[in-house]
């Protein structure tokens, strides 16, 4: 019975492992959502921040909104959105790099905005994806209904992200099958090692009676032999190792 109770908690634990990084996920992670230039009210604010807390950290992909002045991005808003993504330490996923970027940045009567793709989590995010990503949040862009945009960027990133991998809910259901299996499997393995009375033998000998069977010849004959060559890789020169930064992986950029 003690055996019984120490194997569930190991297994309790081993699924707490498993999950612990979904639940420290945004210790000290930079904010998912910077308005520079208020154009979204407090409560507004707090509503978009925390929705976008919950879909990164459930499917395990940065998904970030910047809003700002085009004076400050410049005439490169994709070039901006990129080097924001980097330079302040965004990204999650099996790489530590994986999400994307909303750039918006008002410009007169029009406004800027550009997205961002990173790591090797946003495969997902080919052309017909970023179609559909566009015909979720632009049409309120357009209407410069921000709060709206943002969250409807938001939630297709999410829906998008979900078709590269498993997520992270997903994960934790799946940890806890697991550590359900080894509550049965390890006892059933602790009580296969107290059957001392069954050994495996290595050879025939326990099973035959002493002097019952003699060899009168023994002779070792050379049947063939197998011969393997492999061609040695040959040193072209590259080294195959990058700069270490990331890149980004695709994104688009525009005004409306």
């Amino acid at each position: 019975m003690k055996k019984r109770l120490f194997t569930l908690l190991l297994a309790v634990l081993l699924c707490a492992a498993l999950a612990l990084p979904v639940f420290a996920a945004d210790e000290g992670h930079p904010l998912r959502l910077v308005d520079e230039i208020g154009l979204l009210s407090p409560q507004e604010n707090a509503r978009i921040l925390t929705r976008l807390n919950t879909l990164s950290n459930e499917n395990d992909f940065d998904i970030v909104i910047v809003l700002m002045s085009a004076d400050e991005v410049g005439s490169d808003t994709k070039g901006y959105a990129d080097w924001y993504y980097e330079s302040h330490g965004y990204g999650m996923g099996s790489d530590g790099e994986s999400g994307i970027l909303l750039l918006i940045a008002p410009d007169g009567n029009r406004v800027n905005y550009a997205y961002t793709t990173y790591g090797k989590d946003s495969r997902p995010f080919d052309d017909d994806a970023l179609d559909r990503l566009d015909d979720a949040f632009l049409p309120d862009l357009r209407e410069r209904d921000y709060a709206a945009s943002c969250l409807a960027f938001a939630e297709k990133s999410a829906e998008i992200a979900q078709e590269g991998g498993i997520p992270v809910v997903t994960w934790i259901i799946l940890s806890l099958i697991v550590g359900m299996l080894l509550s049965f499997l390890i006892p059933m393995s602790v009580l296969k090692g107290q059957l001392k009375s069954v050994r495996a033998q290595c050879a025939a000998s326990s099973y035959v009676r002493d002097g019952s069977m003699q060899l009168r010849q023994e002779r070792d004959i050379f049947l063939y032999r197998n011969v393997t060559r492999t061609e040695r890789p040959k040193n072209n020169g590259s080294s195959g190792g990058g700069s270490g930064s990331s890149h980004s992986t695709g994104g688009r950029s525009g005004s409306v």
